[in-house]
C-alpha cells in the first residue's frame, strides 16, 4: 500500500511537471526531456495501480494504455523521428502534445483521489457492518431471478439484432476496411455483439454466485446452450483485434478479482506478451508469403522498436496531430458534438445527416494524410469537444465516474457482484483502451449498447424493489 502510494504520488508530481514545463521548454533536447519524464510518470502510475488493492481492473487498464500506447510509444518514435502514417512534426507541437497528455491524467488522478477520499468518510460514517447489510440485502433471490430474466431477455434481444444484421455478416471477415462501416446492417451487428456479451455475463455469473443451487444450474446450463451461438454472433476473425481483447478481459472478470494485485501482475504479464508477440504475429501470419523465419525475427528488439511505429500505435502521434489542428482552428471546436455522437450511435446517417464524423476523420483530412481511419486518443477529444478546459474537467470526471464504477469490484464472489453496476465495471474495464484510442464515434456502436443496458438494467431492478417493498 505504501509503495502504491509513493509511486502514485510521485507520478502526479512528473506528471504536473511536464505540464508546467512545456509553457517554458523548446528544441529536441527539451522534448526528449519530457519524453523520458512521461515515461517515468506513466510507469509509476502503473506500477501504483498494479500494488493497489483498492483500484481495480479499469485503473489498471487506463494506466496500461497510457504507458504502452502512449508513453512507450512516443518515446520510440521521437528517438527515431519516425511517425505513424509518415506525419511529420515541429518540437514545440510535441512538447504541447506531451502536456495535454500529462494534464489530462494529472486531473484524472485527482478526480480519484476526491472519489477516494468522500468513499472513505461514508465508509468511517456508515462503518463496514452497513455495508455488508446492503450487500445481502440488495441482492436477495427475488432480484437474482429477476436478473436472470434480464439476462435471457438481453440474449433474445441479440438473436433478434443478429438476424436483422443478416447470416451474411456473421461468419466473415472483417468488413468496413479503410472507412467506419455505417450501414444499418452493420450498427445492428453491432449492437448483437454487445447485448450478447452482456447475456452471456450475466448467465456465468449468476452460474457462480446465485444463492439457488436450481439457479446457478439452469444459468449454467443456458450458457453452455448458447456458448455457440456467442461465439458465431461474435465470431473471432470478425472482430478487430482490441474488441476481441476487450472481449476475453470481459469473460475473465468472471472468474478473476482484478483488485488483487497478484491478478493484476499476471494480467500486466499477458498483456504485454499479448500485445507485442501475439498480436503481431498475428498480423504477420494474416498476410501472403510470410515465412516462420520472419514471424521469429519479429521476436527481436529491433523488430519491437520497428513495430512501435506502426499504426496500432498512433495514439501519441494523433494527440500532435489534434495539436496541429487546434493551432489552426482554435475557434473551430466541437462544443461536445464528439460526445453526442457517441451517445447518439444508433441514429443511422441516413436520419442524420449532420451525425458528428469521429475526431480522427476530421483532422487528418484537415492536415493532408491519406488515410483517415485513424484513431484520436481520449485527451485530443477533449480538447477539439470543450477547448483547453476540456481535458481538466473530463478527465477529473472520468477519475470520479471510475472510482464509482470500481467500488462494485469489492464484491466479487458473492450473490452481492449480481448487480447492473457490476457488469458496468466490467464493460468499462473490457473496452477502457478501444474508449481511450478513440475515436470515440468511430468505437461507439461496438460498445455502447451493453453501457446503456446496463444502466436501464439497473434502472429497472431498482423499481422492482421499491415496487415489492411497499
Amino acid at each position: 500500500m505504501l509503495i502504491s502510494l509513493i509511486a502514485r504520488l510521485t507520478g502526479m508530481v512528473c506528471l504536473g511537471g511536464i505540464g508546467l514545463g512545456a509553457f517554458f521548454l523548446q528544441g529536441q533536447s527539451s522534448l526528449v526531456l519530457l519524453a523520458d519524464l512521461y515515461l517515468i510518470a506513466t510507469g509509476l502510475l502503473l506500477a501504483s495501480s498494479l500494488f493497489s488493492a483498492s483500484r481495480a481492473g479499469i485503473d489498471y487498464m487506463f494506466s496500461f494504455f497510457c504507458l504502452f500506447f502512449l508513453a512507450l510509444p512516443a518515446r520510440v518514435q521521437i528517438s527515431m523521428d519516425a511517425f505513424p502514417w509518415f506525419a511529420t512534426f515541429h518540437p514545440r507541437e510535441l512538447i504541447l502534445a506531451y502536456a495535454l497528455l500529462a494534464i489530462s491524467q494529472l486531473f484524472y488522478c485527482l478526480g480519484q483521489i476526491l472519489a477516494e477520499y468522500h468513499s472513505n468518510l461514508k465508509e468511517t460514517e456508515f462503518g463496514e457492518q452497513a455495508a455488508s447489510e446492503h450487500s445481502r440485502t440488495s441482492f436477495d433471490r427475488r432480484t437474482q431471478l429477476h436478473l436472470a430474466k434480464w439476462g435471457l431477455s438481453i440474449i433474445f434481444l441479440s438473436l433478434l439484432f443478429s438476424g436483422a444484421a443478416g447470416p451474411d455478416r456473421l461468419l466473415q471477415a472483417r468488413f468496413g476496411a479503410g472507412e467506419v462501416d455505417e450501414g444499418m446492417s452493420a450498427q445492428f451487428l453491432f449492437i448483437a455483439r454487445s447485448m450478447s456479451l452482456l447475456g452471456i455475463l450475466i448467465l456465468i455469473l449468476l452460474a457462480r454466485f446465485a444463492d439457488s443451487p436450481r439457479l446457478r444450474i439452469q444459468m449454467g446450463l443456458f450458457a453452455l446452450i448458447y456458448l455457440p451461438v456467442f461465439l458465431v454472433v461474435n465470431y473471432p476473425p470478425a472482430l478487430a483485434r482490441f474488441t476481441l481483447f476487450g472481449v476475453l478481459i470481459a469473460l475473465s472478470c468472471t472468474v478473476l478479482d482484478y483488485r488483487r494485485p497478484a491478478v493484476k501482475l499476471v494480467t500486466f504479464l499477458i498483456s504485454v506478451v499479448t500485445l507485442f508477440m501475439v498480436f503481431p504475429m498475428i498480423k504477420l501470419l494474416g498476410q501472403e508469403g510470410t515465412q516462420i523465419t520472419d514471424v521469429l525475427n519479429a521476436l527481436g528488439f529491433r523488430s519491437l522498436s520497428v513495430a512501435l511505429l506502426n499504426v496500432d500505435f498512433d495514439a501519441f502521434m494523433q494527440a500532435a496531430s489534434t495539436i496541429q489542428y487546434f493551432s489552426q482552428h482554435e475557434t473551430d471546436l466541437r462544443w461536445g458534438n464528439n460526445f453526442l455522437g457517441m451517445a447518439l450511435f444508433f441514429i443511422p446517417r441516413a436520419l442524420w445527416p449532420d451525425k458528428p464524423l469521429p475526431t480522427g476523420r476530421i483532422v487528418s483530412e484537415e492536415l493532408g494524410y491519406w488515410y483517415t481511419n485513424v484513431a484520436s486518443p481520449l485527451p485530443a477529444e477533449t480538447l477539439l469537444g470543450f477547448g483547453l478546459l476540456g481535458p481538466l474537467l473530463v478527465f477529473f470526471a472520468l477519475g470520479l465516474v471510475v472510482t464509482r464504477l470500481e467500488r462494485p469490484a469489492m464484491y466479487f464472489g458473492s450473490a452481492a457482484s449480481l448487480s447492473p453496476a457490476f457488469f458496468a465495471y466490467v464493460l468499462g474495464m473490457s473496452f477502457a483502451v478501444i474508449l481511450l484510442r478513440g475515436s470515440l464515434n468511430a468505437v461507439a456502436a461496438q460498445i455502447m449498447t451493453g453501457f446503456y443496458m446496463s444502466a436501464l438494467m439497473s434502472w429497472a431492478l431498482t423499481r422492482s424493489r421499491q415496487i415489492n417493498s411497499i
